[in-house]
């Protein structure tokens, strides 16, 4: 066996040695000379210190490399904001702080601000005989002499007046006699909050029922299945929850995908090695991908939760859409959420939905259908005889959904549902505190405690219309 090792190791060197021999003479000489060189500064640097404390040299180092790292960390932050907001933005941001230039900004605005305040003044006050209430006041007023004051306020407010108003964007409902009818079921159900289930089953049932309705236009066709981001779905897991607006399913949406998207992509080795470089503090953020034409509650919860706001522009040559070849070069390691419009609120176009799905599927990333404007009329444009995108979750890829209740439902003002693919995406919704002193504290929205009023007249709503009656307004 010795003698094996050593025919090996003789046998090892001559093939070393025949390397050697036909590596180019140049190549050796220059490997040779930068070590020469490395050696002879290695012995100047250790002669030009050599009187230097020990101490000395290691403050020294720690100085500079603290400098280093600081300018390191300052240009990542500069590239990441003229990459968030452009060059330009950034530019006239830097030139607003200057302080010459600072104080002529300021002038301007407070020139603006006034004006704003002059003209809401004279929008609310100017044409009102009710004096302005600054405190509360110490004699009662009448419920007569109330509703005298409310008579007096509202005189300028709009009127909606059947089949006449046009308040688009404003008021969605089709008759005075639904909305009066809506305010009586209102009415029955002042004071219930759906936080207290046990106290009010009634309200809870109409919360799940009102989600369960929601989801049932939207779940794809009967018996679809398909592959959320590599696993596998079914449409009947669909669920979700109901919320004041379609401003808050958007936050809770963004908040559920961008936490479901961490728990699966942010606490890796490798990406926790990146957050601790000292020159990458904002270059890890999870993005979120909108196009400008998107609901402005994204940027809201771009700003809520940390979230790194990558703008696609739309303009005429792609219809003013979102399409999966903008995003597909826009997506990086950070990609974290894909909002697509159903349809979108400047245009009424709705994106390339199922192909940016698809694409996000693909990539492990979350992808939001915003229909708070469109859902309760694409889910009914087929029966209606119209053509319409898919958009639904029987698209492989869609993770979650924003519908309004309070627009084309109907509904009074202050509901929307907020709908996920599975329960376990929806999870990264709830708030869950266990160990409070007040108790056991769970809520599935931004808010604590909900009317259970509204919750009950969307409900109403629904049983009111009717399938046949949203395809007939449809």
């Amino acid at each position: 066996a010795g003698k094996r090792v050593m025919d090996v190791a003789a046998a090892l060197a001559r093939l070393s040695a025949g390397v050697v021999s036909v590596t180019p003479v140049s190549v050796v000489d220059i490997c040779k000379s930068a070590h020469l060189k490395l050696l002879d500064n290695l012995s100047k640097l250790d002669e030009t210190y050599s009187e230097e404390l020990p101490s000395a040299l290691i403050l020294k180092t720690a100085a500079v490399a603290v400098g280093f790292c600081w300018l390191a960390r300052f240009l990542a932050n500069v590239a990441d904001v003229m990459l968030e907001k452009g060059v330009l933005q950034s530019t006239l941001n830097a030139l607003k702080t200057l302080p010459g230039v600072a104080g002529l900004v300021q002038k301007e605005k407070d020139k603006i601000s006034k004006k704003m305040q002059d003209q809401v003044r004279k929008e609310r006050y100017a044409h009102s005989k009710v004096k302005k209430f600054h405190e509360i006041p110490d004699k009662a007023l009448s419920h007569k002499k109330v509703f005298e004051t409310i008579g007096e306020l509202n005189g300028k407010d709009e009127k909606y007046q059947n089949g006449k108003s046009k308040l688009s964007g404003a008021v969605y409902f089709n008759s005075m006699d639904h909305a009066d009818f809506q305010t009586k079921v209102y009415g029955k159900f002042v004071g219930t909050n759906p936080i207290h289930a046990d106290s009010y089953p009634s309200v809870a049932r109409m919360d799940a029922e009102l989600v369960a309705m929601t989801a049932s236009l939207v779940r794809g066709p009967p018996g679809s299945k398909k592959e959320i981001n590599g696993e596998s779905g079914a449409d009947d897991q669909v669920c979700g929850s109901v919320t004041s607006g379609g401003s808050e399913s958007i936050l809770c949406a963004m908040k559920a995908s961008r936490d479901w998207w961490l728990d699966r992509n942010g606490y890796g080795a490798l990406r926790n090695l990146m957050k601790a470089l000292p020159w990458r503090k904002g270059t890890v953020k999870p993005e979120i991908i909108i196009a400008d034409s998107a609901h402005a509650a994204y940027i809201k919860a771009a700003e809520y939760y940390n979230l790194r706001m990558v703008t696609i522009r739309v303009d005429e040559s792609t219809g003013f859409r979102l399409t999966a070849a903008a995003v597909r070069r826009k997506i990086t390691s950070n990609t974290a959420i894909i909002v697509v419009s159903a349809p979108s609120y400047p245009h009424g176009v709705c994106d390339e939905i199922e192909d940016i799905a698809a694409l996000a599927s693909r990539r492990g990333i979350a992808c939001h259908v915003d229909a708070c404007l469109g859902g309760f009329v694409l889910a009914f444009a087929q029966e209606a005889g119209f053509a319409r995108p898919r958009f639904d979750f029987g698209l492989r890829g869609v993770t979650s959904m924003s519908v309004d209740t309070h627009k084309y439902a109907m509904a009074h003002k202050g509901t929307s549902v907020v709908l996920y693919s599975k329960k376990e995406m929806r999870k990264y919704q709830f708030t869950r505190i266990t160990d409070w002193s007040g108790g056991l504290y769970i809520s599935p929205t931004m808010a604590g405690s909900r009317s259970g009023a509204v919750i009950a007249a969307a409900w109403a709503s629904l049983l009111a219309i009717g399938r046949g009656g949203f395809v007939g307004q449809t």
